[in-house]
């Protein structure tokens, strides 16, 4: 006698996930755990040196300050989307398609900016970023369908 096992949507989702994207997704994760631990501490702890880049985006500095503040709510952001996609949940691979997206649009500034002070600065991330839109575009349907796979 065989018992047919049936998968729950999340887990179906997951399977959707290729490898190197659950490696990069917790790894995004610890980044937006450290981003939070660094904010918190450096409220607490007067004269606290936080030096932080992210996409291309900097901050050096002991005061908390708005840039610092969006540094921080980017990557963790990215963390949330990065959980989202890892975990299989229904808002996952949305989130993570506009973290994409804004990861291009942020280094694409960065760059930008970067030419603007008569330097040239090419960043590596805009081409991970769209294999890695590609896929989840690839992945889209059966994302929103998951039933269909089982």
């Amino acid at each position: 006698m065989t018992q047919e096992v049936k998968l729950s949507q999340e887990e179906v989702r997951r399977g959707l996930v290729p490898l190197w994207m659950k490696i990069f997704g917790w790894i995004f994760i610890s980044l937006g755990v450290i981003a939070a631990i660094i904010l918190l501490l450096s409220f607490l702890v007067d004269d606290f040196e936080v030096n932080f880049d992210f996409l291309g985006l900097t901050y050096s500095g002991s005061e908390v300050t708005p840039k610092l503040l969006l540094i921080v709510s980017i990557s963790m952001f990215f963390a949330v989307s990065a959980f989202g996609l890892v975990r299989g949940k229904s808002w996952g691979l949305m989130t993570c398609i506009a973290n994409g997206f804004l990861g291009l649009v942020i280094c694409g500034y960065v760059m930008a900016m970067s030419l603007s002070e008569g330097t040239i600065y090419i960043r590596f991330e805009p081409i991970v970023q769209v294999i890695y839109l590609i896929k989840l575009f690839k992945i889209k349907s059966q994302w929103m369908d998951p039933d269909s796979l089982t």
